[in-house]
């Protein structure tokens, strides 16, 4: 199947190596937003974070050979019960319009603007012109699980759709293991139990494991957490997922210290792949290749005017 992605534009590099990794894109093809690629994984599109929308890929042109495309398009093809045309990011075209040419094209047409059963979009970008027919739209309400909005606050703790998307790049789909090692008050482990995946939890503090369960009891989520040092962790998991402990009353050293023995102790019992976030001010690479591990990928993200979180993913 041959897909149309429309990412976030909050961090698109990321929202990209989200959709690759977990929907196991076959050469995707990015122009500004827009993804193009095959994958025969749509039954995960609902798990998808900086994904907006899916669409079945139906043809893309200049738009200047738009009419063109769209008058000789075979719209009955893909046509079912009614239909809507809606266009994104452009002025210089009216949906009525060009809503008459499938209009023309398609034996039994019939026009429904509020609820339609086929739903064809024209997404525009400097040069081209995409059109696809929609088959998912990201509704997650990832707002309302905020950590504020949790019984047990932790002010660090992540954003949840950077935390969904963090379980996704690992491109874990079944029973594969996962474990955050520091777990904090559970954020990456909320996402990955809505998503029904087969993980676990753990931290150092007692205090901060009693707040976890409670956030995932909340959530009526069963997810194993326990009181754990992360460097000595001995049981092998397929994937790791967690965002490092940072603080400014922490010494640099320190932190360096806890990330070299972290990142030796995740050489050891890591089978496939590891999401990492680090503090923006850790020279992060230097330690990766101490404890023998290479880097696949990496990102910035910009939380706010004073931090800027770096994820890499490691093998």
């Amino acid at each position: 199947m041959k897909l149309l992605l429309v990412l976030s534009k909050q961090n698109i590099p990321l929202a990209k190596q989200e959709a690759a990794n977990l929907l196991e894109l076959k050469k995707p093809k990015l122009d500004e937003s827009i993804l193009v690629s095959d994958t025969k994984f749509k039954e995960l599109f609902p798990r998808l974070a900086y994904t907006g929308k899916a669409l079945l890929y139906l043809f893309d042109c200049k738009a200047s050979e738009l009419a063109k495309q769209m008058k000789s398009f075979d719209w009955d093809s893909v046509y079912e019960k009614n239909f809507c045309l809606r266009i994104s990011d452009s002025d210089k075209f009216k949906e009525a319009d060009l809503a008459g040419y499938i209009w023309d094209r398609v034996k039994k047409p019939k026009v429904n603007l509020e609820n339609p059963a086929t739903r064809f979009e024209l997404h525009f970008t400097e040069k081209r012109v995409y059109c696809g027919k929609l088959l998912w739209e990201n509704n997650e309400d990832f707002e309302s699980r905020r950590a504020h909005l949790r019984p047990e606050l932790l002010p660090t703790s992540l954003h949840p759709r950077l935390a969904r998307c963090l379980v996704n790049l690992t491109g874990c789909k079944g029973q594969d293991t996962i474990i955050d090692p520091f777990c904090g008050t559970g954020g990456i482990l909320i996402e990955a139990g809505l998503m029904k995946l087969n993980v676990t939890g753990s931290d150092i503090s007692p205090a901060i494991v009693k707040k976890c369960i409670e956030n995932l009891k909340f959530f009526r989520l069963r997810v194993a957490v326990k009181e754990q040092d992360a460097l000595k962790i001995k049981e092998k998991y397929d994937f790791v997922v967690t965002d490092l402990p940072y603080g400014k009353n922490t010494g640099r050293m320190n932190l360096e210290k806890l990330y070299s023995g972290f990142l030796k102790t995740l050489k050891k019992n890591m089978k496939q792949r590891a999401v990492i976030v680090f503090p923006d001010n850790v020279k992060y690479k230097p330690l990766a290749k101490t404890a023998k591990l290479k880097i696949e990928s990496e990102f910035s993200h910009y939380i706010h005017k004073s931090m800027t979180k770096k994820i890499a993913v490691l093998y």
